[in-house]
């Protein structure tokens, strides 16, 4: 299993300017909020920084503050055909795995 998904991974504590930096290096267009132990929190995408910004938040704002804290997520025995075909028809881009104790272990993406 790919792992290329852990540079996407960010901490609750993280800012604004921390998160750009994640999306930016990872090159996932995605970041992923969680905690040590890898529980998904939320995600970050562009769209959800810029609705920050147009909210008047800053560089130093907390990423709790503006991420999406229940994105759609698949599970630990949906195939990836299943993945993306549910990405397909809902126009995501970024699809969380999760297991049975809601901890991150894949991120399937479109391209």
């Amino acid at each position: 299993m790919n792992q290329a998904w852990r540079k996407a991974c960010i901490n609750p504590t993280s800012n604004m300017r921390e998160t750009l930096i994640c999306l930016e290096e990872s090159a996932q267009q995605i970041a992923l909020v969680v905690t040590d132990t890898y529980k998904l929190i939320g995600i970050v995408t562009d769209g959800d920084i810029r609705r920050g910004i147009l909210k008047g938040l800053g560089m130093n704002s907390l990423v709790t503050e503006f991420m999406s804290p229940n994105p759609q997520c698949a599970g630990p025995n949906d195939s990836r055909d299943m993945i993306l075909n549910r990405m397909r028809s809902e126009s995501f881009h970024h699809m969380p795995v999760l297991d049975e104790e809601n901890t991150l272990i894949d991120l399937v993406l479109f391209e």
